[in-house]
């Protein structure tokens, strides 16, 4: 499990059933535009991080943690949605 911390800029991983840490899978490697990280959603493949301060969702490959342009929403704002907020479902 990932939780997304818009203030320290990264998706922090957890162990659902122990719920212990595992900095090893924190997700500190965002692409520098995406900022600030307020919501994500993963599919085993892809992760999709909601940046509502700029109204775009990044995306990542979960094989090995790189921003994947080719998935990522760029239109949230154009569209009228200025302050987005998750879940992503």
């Amino acid at each position: 499990m990932w939780v997304a911390d818009a203030t320290d800029k990264k998706l922090y991983a957890y162990d659902f059933f122990t719920k212990k840490r595992i900095p090893n899978k924190d997700l500190d490697t965002l692409d520098a535009r995406n900022a600030h990280p307020t919501d994500l959603r993963l599919d085993g493949e892809t992760m999709w991080v909601l940046d509502r301060y700029l109204d775009r969702i990044f995306t990542y490959k979960m094989s090995d943690k790189s921003h994947d342009s080719t998935k990522g929403f760029t239109t949230l704002r154009t569209a009228g949605n200025d302050d987005p907020r998750g879940p992503l479902v």
